[in-house]
């Protein structure tokens, strides 16, 4: 089996898989922490595979990944390596596999190639093997309004992606259910099963997005910093 970093291709016998974590790349990018990539990675090395591959766009997160002592690659085996979809060189050097797992990748593909979910979709399907399989996790968008205290969730994403915005930088961009049946059944895809689960929104999640938005005040004019740092701080 192959790991790549945010996506996981794998066959029957589940031989080889390719797992590419842009869910690494997700939390590096927004939140400055690389949690959930190095747990993933983790998981992935509790699995039985023949081999492993992480890919990410960040050489940062790449360097983080290779710092933590609990990941272990095999030698000559797994690989962890820099790599963007929209790169022909770098797709043509993956190959087939025969399970994929798509780990948040759908919604963190604007902060590395804006506006190509749908062909990155098509690229997804042009590695996988005949009889392989794509597990793809993602998370629908959080409704503009919503009833209290739903709305708070709704006014902090609107505050963090304003400062990231104001910052210079883009914010990831998540896409309904129906958005991904439909493009994966466009590029040929088979949809055996899928399923929807409630994400809780904590206190303490709610306040590390706010957090999110205060890494980006540094990169603001002053007049606006202080306007965002107020509102960011009337929030909490």
């Amino acid at each position: 089996m192959e790991f790549v970093a945010g996506v996981v291709f794998s066959t029957q016998v589940s031989t080889k898989y390719l797992f590419i974590d842009f869910q690494c790349i997700y939390y590096h990018y927004y939140e400055n922490r690389t949690g959930t990539g190095v747990n993933s990675i983790k998981w992935i090395q509790t699995l039985n595979t023949d081999s492993w591959t992480g890919i990410t766009a960040d050489r940062n997160m790449l360097n983080s990944i290779q710092s933590d002592s609990s990941i272990r690659p095999r030698s000559n085996v797994d690989q962890l390596v820099i790599g963007n979809w929209m790169d022909e060189n770098f797709c043509a050097s993956l190959g087939c596999y025969d399970t994929i797992l798509a780990d948040y990748l759908i919604g963190a593909v604007d902060g590395f190639s804006p506006y190509e979910q749908d062909v990155i979709v098509k690229k997804l399907r042009a590695h996988l093997n005949p009889a392989g399989k794509l597990y793809l996790i993602s998370m629908n968008p959080i409704p503009d309004h919503a009833s209290f205290p739903g709305d708070v969730v709704g006014e902090v994403r609107r505050a963090r992606d304003s400062c990231i915005l104001l910052a210079g930088h883009k914010p990831y961009r998540e896409f309904p259910l129906h958005w991904t049946l439909r493009h994966l059944e466009a590029v040929g895809f088979k949809v055996v099963q899928h399923k929807s689960m409630t994400i809780l929104h904590s206190e303490k999640s709610i306040i590390r997005q706010l957090n999110v938005g205060r890494s980006k005040l540094p990169y603001m004019a002053v007049p606006i910093r202080d306007g965002m740092t107020q509102y960011l701080n009337d929030l909490e």
